[in-house]
């Protein structure tokens, strides 16, 4: 689905967001045209809403009755949302940053606390310089109006949500 970069400008540039919509056993078209999408988002940061719906379908399908389908948006910079937001310089600073693993720093001292904070530090610096402009627009408000701007987009009477998150208590005060 494509939809504004910043809603705040919706006719500049677009993001792609990533959707998936699992229906239960409905083998006639007609019945699947009738169905109540259950939109779901089990939270973050950084959980990919696909991937969590495809992984638990059986499980999300039995918990919202017959006949409705399940549905998740990708959050922004999670998943397959595109722009993807690359926080490492090119191949070799990602496989430094690898290497620098925070498992190396087992339990707490202020040298494995230092270690750590000049990684994620480091860390933070890069994404910021590879990917400000994503960044500014990445977050639970931009996914709460990224979910409301599906509504627009594809109607209101046959959606629901499922799991009321802080994502959806923000979109629910839009």
């Amino acid at each position: 689905m494509q939809a504004p970069l910043d809603h705040n400008q919706p006719g500049d540039a677009q993001v792609t967001l990533a959707i998936v919509k699992v229906s239960a056993n409905v083998t006639a078209p007609e019945d699947r045209l009738g169905q109540r999408v259950v939109l779901t988002n089990p939270g973050g940061p950084g959980e990919d809403s696909i991937e969590y719906v495809l992984e638990n379908a059986a499980t999300l399908l039995a918990l919202i009755g017959e006949g409705n389908a399940i549905g998740a948006i990708s959050p922004r910079a999670v998943g397959s949302t595109l722009p993807a937001v690359a926080c490492y310089r090119d191949q070799e600073t990602r496989l430094r940053r690898e290497e620098e693993n925070l498992s190396d720093y087992p339990g707490y001292s202020e040298r494995s606390a230092g270690r750590i904070n000049s990684f994620v530090t480091a860390f933070a610096a890069e994404c910021t310089q590879t990917s400000a402009d994503m960044l500014a627009h990445v977050g639970t408000v931009a996914t709460a109006r990224d979910h409301f701007y599906f509504l627009e987009k594809y109607g209101q009477d046959k959606l629901w949500f499922m799991f009321v998150t802080r994502l959806h208590s923000r979109f629910l005060c839009h």
